[in-house]
């Protein structure tokens, strides 16, 4: 063979495997586009602001609630933007990087795909290392228009994809959505009003524009972030504040409103008294309830007179069924799955018990416990369904219920 041949071969498969290391070194990666210097860029970055109710009378989030931020973060940690604000009553931004964080300077896709895979988990546990709130009380709507401040600087302002991310209870207890000088009716919302009020001082900045804003809600199934005791939320008040929260965010434009329901809302932010408390106080709201009891139908009482007590017609009698799946007892067990979410189940019960005691106070309430057993033939079933009647009865009169009104049967 020629040496000019053999010349021309090598040359051949050199610019062969040349060609073959550039379109390997370069690669296609959905959802981003290669410049002219061989340089990524994320089609549709997203600027995200995460409202984290980092305060007391809340559960510790959870790690599944930042798993539902999953996709969103696939498109915040590649030449997007994020940062985080505290709802407490003074809101603040709170940065959790610096800015060539975000930056696109990766050259090939395996590059690419490998620092999107180590930034999520480190933007995760920075979220996570957020201070709890330095602030007395709780002004989500603040924390709101911060988050709209956030995604209004000029960093930011280019990225057209805007998401707001709340994880809080939504328990406002200042600001203009104060539950402590509201008419807090679950059973009966005010959510029109409520807005309609919000409306009158639009033109002082009380409702911010979100208009092209996209609002994501993680919560519970039932409602937003899980409240800890002793704010007391019943299934009807979780509900009544997930509506008002998405009413309220749908006034204010945002683009679509999405709820995201995470598990594990089972550790409280306790608060205590002492300077080492990493939590501070929190305002806890009662709200009103549909009675149990029809109140309409019971007697009105003169105690002015003690010595001429009123002639009472019979007490109504009154039964309430509580599903065991509700009150949530363990297997063959007397003890609950949840404490903190029996006593927020039972509050409403003990309330209505008090006032109906206070008319009829030789009346006692019988609580009936029901359950099976795994021992056929045996007397099981009996005693843990005594054991499970006392533990409510127990608890009942933690809430306030009178003791010696209260009975086992």
């Amino acid at each position: 063979m020629k040496i000019e041949t053999i010349r021309r071969l090598i040359m051949g498969c050199f610019a062969l495997s040349l060609a073959l290391c550039v379109g390997g070194c370069g690669g296609k990666v959905e959802g981003y586009t290669v410049d002219k210097d061989q340089i990524y860029h994320s089609d549709d970055p997203i600027a995200a602001v995460v409202i984290l109710g980092n305060h007391a009378n809340a559960m510790a989030i959870p790690d599944d609630a930042y798993k539902c931020m999953d996709e969103i973060l696939d498109k915040v940690v590649y030449g997007g933007y994020m940062c985080a604000v505290v709802s407490d009553g003074k809101p603040t931004k709170v940065d959790l990087v610096e800015d060539d964080f975000f930056k696109e300077d990766a050259r090939n896709a395996e590059i690419l795909e490998k620092r999107i895979r180590a930034r999520k988990p480190e933007l995760i546990d920075r979220l996570k290392s957020v201070a709890p709130a330095d602030d007395m009380e709780v002004d989500l709507l603040q924390a709101i228009r911060e988050a709209k401040n956030a995604l209004s600087t000029p960093s930011v302002e280019a990225i057209q994809n805007k998401q707001i991310i709340i994880i809080d209870t939504g328990v406002s207890t200042t600001g203009s959505v104060d539950f402590t000088t509201m008419d807090v009716l679950s059973g009966k919302p005010v959510i029109e009003s409520v807005i309609q009020i919000l409306q009158v001082y639009e033109g002082v900045g009380v409702l911010p524009d979100l208009n092209g804003v996209s609002v994501s809600i993680i919560g519970t199934s039932e409602g937003m972030a899980e409240a800890a005791f002793p704010q007391v939320l019943t299934t009807t008040d979780k509900k009544y504040i997930k509506e008002l929260w998405s009413s309220i965010v749908t006034a204010c434009g945002a683009k679509e409103v999405s709820f995201y329901s995470a598990a594990g809302w089972d550790t409280p932010n306790v608060y205590t008294e002492d300077e080492q408390s990493k939590f501070l106080y929190v305002t806890a709201i009662p709200f009103y309830h549909d009675s149990i009891i029809d109140f309409s139908k019971m007697p009105s009482i003169n105690t002015s007179d003690p010595d001429n007590p009123p002639v009472l017609p019979p007490p109504p009698e009154v039964s309430v069924n509580i599903k065991s799946e509700e009150v949530g007892f363990k297997p063959d067990s007397p003890n609950f799955y949840n404490e903190n979410a029996v006593l927020q189940l039972l509050k409403p019960y003990s309330l209505d018990l008090q006032r109906y005691f206070e008319i009829y106070p030789k009346e006692k309430i019988w609580i009936v416990g029901t359950s099976a057993t795994t021992k056929p033939g045996g007397d099981g079933s009996v005693r843990l369904s005594l054991q499970r009647a006392e533990t409510v009865k127990k608890t009942l009169i933690e809430l306030g219920a009178p003791a010696d009104n209260t009975t086992l049967r």
